[in-house]
């Protein structure tokens, strides 16, 4: 494998422009410069054996037609190398591919990639590059009237209609309220301005749709001076450089004249300033049960804040958006119990900080301004409990350490990237968030915290924004189409109506062509072979079934807890699910509802209880269970057993295994004999437990005391008395 050379050097037609490494995927990044192309290109290396490719291209939203979205379906329907009905859906259902997609966003739109086989991603690469070099799409309109918009007419007594894939996409969010109250807020903070146009908006501007306007975005952003191209995982990279130098970056050197950068300002426009009200409304059907839930944002601009400061508010956010913070509990006091959300918004050009009350009705927006001014004044003169600052910076621990888990991580990863990249035309996103994060996390005193919630109280630019259902204005809408289309019917003359229902039949004709193409096919002998099984430790303590693998993540482990519940009467089950339900919902005699959810929230990380009954072939292992899981860090395992389990089912009898710091554990086999699950994409974590108690519910359980018995801390098994005389309900 090539050892890609330092900072400053070049290789392949490439120069080195930067390295760095990111724990949280761990991968060494290097971003490389094409000098003939101006293409960008940040290959992210680790040992993740489902490569990625990502190809995203800067495009901000001109105006409010969804050209780019609609751009984007065009891109991968045909080119002259590989013609075909639609290229993408052949190699979507027959390539060894893992994920693969098109993806408009307000500021990019990209084209993502993943496979387990390099000689696969290859090919696709060659049908996706092919693509956007020469898009059969752009040639003839067929591939635009069938994936944006066309003007239908069968016969002259017929009324003429409007159809088009994107056109019907965005026609079905009609009644979205959430995506309307998110134009309605953008329009308001940024009226006039590039960051006043969301995606998806064209059934409200269908008339401004055309074949033309769609070439001219195709020229001004699909360029390779214009894109950001990521590759992912244990691949031959100098293979996959000198594929992408010679076969395609090449041969299309940066035009003279062309400067992208101009494309960056488009994020980065001044904006007015002031505070803004606004009452709108969203088209509703008649009859429809949900037209009495309104919106009320409350929106505050975020343009002039550092890159770090946005990802301290994402943070932030994470903290002001729990259900025990401060704007929570001043709005609940104001009678306001609705569902609240606090969040960063990053998704328009320009960032803005959210708060959202649903279900709302109108006149609630004093109180509910009212009611969030007092949580962050509250927040910027004292904090929060420490309680409930470790717990969400603790969940988020447990997120990134789990990063490596998910499926599709190259496609993932590329796109926060692309995000980040296409505003601010750096890539060292993942860096950054690392750094921003460890700085928060030390933060103990919650400067950082106080002096944003500060900032917000005294905003250069802010609004809020009600947004209501309107019952009939869908129907009012439907009725503006249909009106529009007889005008326009009634407008044409005689040979321009003939012309259309020839247009008409001959597009149908033309759109029932099977044509596919399979050129990027690879032959099964070409495919890698399967992942080897993981190795699996297994032992019995004091009647409990343990099993245990050690894989690659660090700090981290996944439990499992099986108890057998038997000893219940069927006709108790019923109650089993009621008393899971209600955890963490009441006070208890050791921990108040609010610490419940913050020791979860810490401690817990996506803690579910679940009953199960394995078949006859598990043999004494066939009877009811009940099982409890989560992960959780390492250095938490004991204290986080006592709100996962201890505090809900009294004296546990439990044995674990986690001999290494470096082992992550998945309690899912029950006896080796119920099948262990496996998680797409990264290591395979298993293991077991097999839990016997007299009874789970309403009675004690076996005492153990709390012991280690091996070389260190976190080495050998682990014994829990939770110390209750009587069980906690």
């Amino acid at each position: 494998m090539t050892t890609l050379p330092e900072k400053g050097e070049e290789i392949f037609g490439y120069k080195v422009m930067d390295q760095t490494t990111v724990s949280m995927l761990g991968a060494r990044i290097t971003e490389l410069s094409h000098a003939c192309s101006g293409a960008r290109v940040l290959y992210i290396e680790n040992d993740d054996r489902e490569l990625g490719f990502n190809l995203i291209y800067r495009t901000p939203q001109l105006d409010q037609s969804d050209s780019n979205h609609i751009l984007e379906h065009l891109m991968l329907c045909s080119c002259s190398r590989y013609p075909s009905r639609d290229i993408f859906f052949d190699m979507d259902s027959k390539s060894y591919s893992t994920f693969m997609n098109g993806l408009t966003d307000n500021t990019y739109t990209c084209y993502p990639v993943c496979s387990q086989s390099e000689d696969q991603l290859l090919k696709i690469m060659d049908v996706f590059l092919c693509c956007m070099e020469e898009p059969d799409a752009l040639k003839e309109d067929y591939f635009f009237r069938r994936e944006a918009l066309r003007y239908e007419l069968e016969s002259e007594d017929e009324e003429l209609s409007l159809e088009g894939t994107v056109f019907n996409e965005d026609w079905g969010h009609l009644t979205d309220i959430q995506e309307n109250a998110d134009s309605f807020m953008a329009e308001t903070l940024y009226e006039g301005q590039t960051a006043s146009h969301l995606l998806g908006r064209a059934h409200f501007h269908y008339k401004d749709i055309s074949f033309g306007r769609i070439r001219e975005r195709f020229e001004k952003f699909y360029r390779y001076s214009n894109c950001l191209i990521v590759l992912y995982g244990k691949m031959d990279i100098a293979r996959v450089l000198t594929f992408l130098d010679k076969e395609h970056l090449s041969r299309f050197p940066v035009a003279a004249g062309i400067v992208d950068h101009d494309l960056l300002s488009y994020f980065h426009e001044p904006v007015k300033q002031g505070f803004f009200k606004r009452q709108a409304e969203s088209p509703a059907y008649e009859g429809n049960p949900g037209n009495n839930n309104g919106i009320i944002d409350y929106g505050i601009d975020l343009s002039g804040c550092s890159e770090q400061d946005l990802i301290f508010w994402d943070m932030v956010t994470d903290i002001l958006d729990q259900d025990t913070s401060a704007i929570h509990r001043a709005a609940r006091e104001k009678g306001l119990n609705n569902v609240i959300e606090v969040y960063l918004d990053t998704a328009p050009a320009l960032p803005s900080l959210k708060f959202r009350l649903h279900n709302a009705k109108p006149g609630q927006d004093e109180e509910f301004l009212a009611a969030v001014k007092t949580g962050l004044k509250e927040v910027s003169e004292n904090g929060v409990s420490s309680d409930l600052f470790h717990a969400v910076l603790k969940e988020n621990r447990l997120s990134d350490c789990l990063t490596r888990e998910a499926p599709h991580l190259g496609f993932h990863i590329s796109e926060e990237i692309g995000k980040y990249w296409s505003t601010t035309d750096k890539t060292g996103y993942f860096t950054l968030y690392e750094n921003c994060f460890d700085t928060f996390f030390q933060d103990e005193k919650q400067d950082i915290l106080r002096r944003l919630a500060g900032d917000a109280l005294t905003p250069s630019l802010s609004a809020v924004v009600t947004t209501v259902p309107k019952p009939g204005l869908a129907e009012a809408m439907e009725e503006e189409k249909e009106q529009y289309l007889k005008e326009k019917k009634a407008s044409l003359s005689k040979k321009e109506i003939l012309k259309l229902m020839e247009d008409t039949k001959d597009f149908q004709i033309w759109n029932q062509n099977d044509q596919c193409n399979l050129d990027f096919l690879i032959q099964p002998e070409d495919l890698p072979g399967p992942e080897a099984e993981p190795v699996i430790s297994e032992t019995v303590l004091h009647d409990i079934h343990c099993l245990s693998s050690a894989v690659s993540l660090k700090g981290i482990g996944c439990y499992q807890l099986f108890f057998d519940i038997s000893g219940l009467k069927p006709s108790d089950w019923n109650y089993l699910t009621l008393y899971q339900m209600l955890l963490t919902e009441l006070d208890t005699s050791h921990f108040t509802v609010e610490q419940q959810k913050n020791k979860e929230q810490e401690l817990l990380y996506d803690c579910t209880f679940d009953e199960l009954y394995p078949e006859r072939e598990a043999g004494k292992n066939s009877h009811p269970m009940m099982s409890v899981f989560w992960y959780g860090l390492t250095e938490d395992f004991e204290e986080g057993l006592e709100p996962a389990v201890a505090q809900n089912l009294s004296r546990l009898v439990l044995a674990h295994r986690h001999g290494l710091d470096a082992a992550s554990v998945d309690f899912s086999k029950i006896g080796s004999i119920v099948d262990h699950k496996s998680n797409e994409g990264g290591p395979q974590p298993v293991a077991a437990a097999h839990l016997d108690a007299e009874q789970v519910i309403g009675s004690e359980i076996h005492h153990h005391k709390l012991q280690h018995q091996g070389r260190a801390s976190h080495d050998g098994y682990v014994y829990l008395d939770n110390g209750l005389e009587q069980p906690v309900f």
